[in-house]
This record gives C-alpha cells, structure tokens and sequence, in this order.
C-alpha cells in the first residue's frame, strides 16, 4: 500500500510486529524508543524517547499513523491533537502479536477501515471496525464521494444524515449520470436510472417502474422519508423541486481548449462559462484542462486552471496525431497551417476523456472549445 505512514512501537516485543508492518507499506517511517535501539534493522527506523513528544511532532505529519500498544495509552496521548475528521490521520492500534487491527479514527475520510482490512488481509489480524454502515454491511456517502474525487466539507451533515439512513436500513436511491467505477461500495443503496436528461418530460426507470420526474414525489417508490442522491456533473437535473434529494458532483469534465495567442483570461473565462451554462455542466465537476503544448506559456489559460484549482495539461502535435482518437477529428486546414493538427480543443478533450465527449465543439471569440467526460 503506497501510504505515507507512521507506526509507532512502544515495547520491546512490539518491534517486530512494526517491522513486519512496515513490510505492507511502502511508505513508512518506524518508530521505536531509544533505548531498544539495538533492535533496529530497517532504515527508516526513527528513534524517540517520550511517546507524547513525539506526538506532538509527528500527528499532523502523517495521513496514517498505527501505534503497536494499549488502545487506553493511544487514545490518551491523541486525545488533545483530535481536530476535525475532514483533516484528521487515520488512527490505527494494534496489538503486538497482530491479532487485531483497531480503526479507532477517521475510519472513513482518513481511510482507516480500509487500512485495517488491508493490514488484516496481509498479516491475519483481524480488523476491528465499529463505524455503523460497515458493522450493517453497508456504504457510506462519504466514502462514495471521495471515490469519485466528489468530497465536499460543507455537505458533511448530508454525509452522515445519509449513512444513519443506510446504517436503518431507510430507503436511499442512488441515480447516476455517469457510468461508476466497479469498486465503489453501493451496499445499501437502491439504484434507479433516467435515460435522456435534458427534457422534463423523459421518464424515470427503477426496477421496471417507469414514472415521470416531475411527479416523482407523488409516487408510490418514493416517500417523505426517503431520499435520493443523485451523481451528476449536470448544473440543473429537473429533480431539484424534490425535497429529499441531493447532488454529488465529480471531478470528471475535461475540457480541451484552444485560444488565439495572448487572449486576455477575462475572455477565456466568460467564455468558458457560457460554454459550461450552455451545456448544462457544472464547473465543479471540471477536472483538467488540455491544449496544445505550443500554449503551455498562454497565460490566460493557465490563470484560468489556477482560477478553478485544476491541472492543466498540454500534448505535443506528434501526441495528438499518435491518438489513436485523431483519425475521427475533422479536417481544418488553417488550424493545421498553425498548430500541425485539425482541432486543438476536440483533440485534447478526446485524449482525456477517452473518446467520451459530451458537448458539441465552440467555436468563437478566438476560443476553441471541447468537454469530455470519464471518472478515474
């Protein structure tokens, strides 16, 4: 596991189960005190004298820290770091012969369960894991949206509202717009599709149950307690009247852009959002921006990455050309005459989304754009 870790040792007979440990990641620091120092025989071993000191200098370090000891000792020396679970290591105890593996925090947003599974997968020691979807065999919201890079601290009471309904078995549906990877955790939910979104007239589908959205609330699948998500990179759905409902937004748009040399960001960026509004897309869900690299300097397009908090990315000519996503681009003489490719923006939105555009290509005020869409 490629996790910038701590594990912690307190005795002598826990040394070994740290090194062992240390084995399952390939970033970890070991921590062993001072006077066992004659143990040692890992290079990253670190020594230290005082448990609490050490803490105090290393808990805001580390995304995962594993102490090797008493769950009563960790939970004391921890107790007065503990801040927020948006920003919190995942905590991790364990016992010095590895029979069990402790999530004690951030078991969801740190990702300690997983770690535990993890540890007890590769060591056989059983993981201890308490948080209420897991123990009920369910998903959690929270951790669907940090698959999807979709997380957002201020929809954390959505979060945990969501998962006690999974945790009560209450009914939450689960719409998605675009196609989920196989490893998100489900578990729980009760999925329903719509097929075309654009018209307030197309129908909902659940189960062989076609019912029209705007009177989704008045049917008999969907009650006042029961709630539905709905995972989009769509500015407005037609669902929003609903009263129990809630979007989850990825990071999956990808946007290929071109631009005439030295085009101001204030005309990259309005332009960019009347594209986004046009096309029912929210800014949110924009991931990356591409070009060509001969507009890796254009500092209206890289304000504007830095504007959105995205990467932006650029590919040579001979790249585009190599895409074996090229050959469908349509030809464009005078851009070619400039770049030594048909189309910058469609090019690149092709290359990043793997084929899989979802607007039309604009073209105007010296800007080329392209949007596609795939889920890491």
């Amino acid at each position: 596991m490629n996790t910038e870790a701590a594990i912690i040792s307190l005795t002598e007979k826990s040394i070994q189960a740290a090194y062992k440990l240390s084995d399952i990641f390939e970033n970890a620091d070991v921590y062993i005190m001072e006077k066992h120092g004659e143990k040692q025989k890992y290079d990253k071993t670190i020594f230290y004298q005082k448990l609490d000191v050490l803490i105090d200098e290393i808990f805001e370090k580390y995304k995962v820290i594993i102490f090797i000891m008493a769950t009563g000792i960790v939970i004391r020396h921890i107790a007065r770091h503990i801040k927020d679970k948006a920003v919190d290591p995942a905590i991790i105890v364990c016992d010095e012969k590895l029979t069990f593996a402790i999530s004690l925090l951030s078991g969801h947003i740190g990702g300690a369960n997983e770690i535990c599974r993890y540890i007890g997968e590769k060591t056989g020691a059983f993981p201890v894991i308490t948080t209420a979807t897991d123990i009920n065999d369910k998903g959690a919201l929270d951790n669907i949206a940090l698959r999807l890079n979709a997380y957002k601290d201020e929809d954390r009471e959505l979060y945990k509202n969501i998962n006690y309904m999974l945790a009560n078995d209450d009914k939450v549906y689960l719409l998605s717009d675009v196609s989920l990877p196989e490893d998100v955790d489900l578990r729980g939910f009760t999925l329903i599709n719509y097929k075309k979104i654009k018209s307030a007239d197309n129908l909902c589908i659940k189960n062989n149950i076609d019912f029209e959205k705007n009177k989704f609330e008045e049917n008999e699948i969907y009650k006042k307690n029961e709630f539905i998500i709905h995972i989009t990179y769509r500015k407005k759905t037609g669902l929003e009247h609903l009263q129990n409902y809630a979007k989850i937004i990825p990071k999956c748009v990808y946007i290929g852009i071109g631009c005439k040399k030295n085009t101001p960001y204030d005309i990259i960026k309005c332009t960019l959002m009347k594209y986004l509004l046009d096309n029912n897309i929210d800014i949110t869900s924009v991931t990356k921006i591409g070009s060509i690299d001969i507009k890796r300097n254009e500092q209206g397009i890289i304000k504007l990455a830095e504007k959105l908090g995205v990467e932006f990315t650029t590919f040579t000519s001979d790249e585009i050309i190599a895409s074996r996503y090229y050959k469908n681009i349509p030809k464009n003489d005078f851009v070619k005459s400039i770049t030594g490719v048909d189309s910058v923006s469609l090019s690149c939105a092709k290359m990043l989304s793997e084929d899989n555009i979802i607007a039309e290509n604009f073209k105007g005020n010296g800007i080329t754009l392209s949007a596609g869409l795939k889920l890491q």
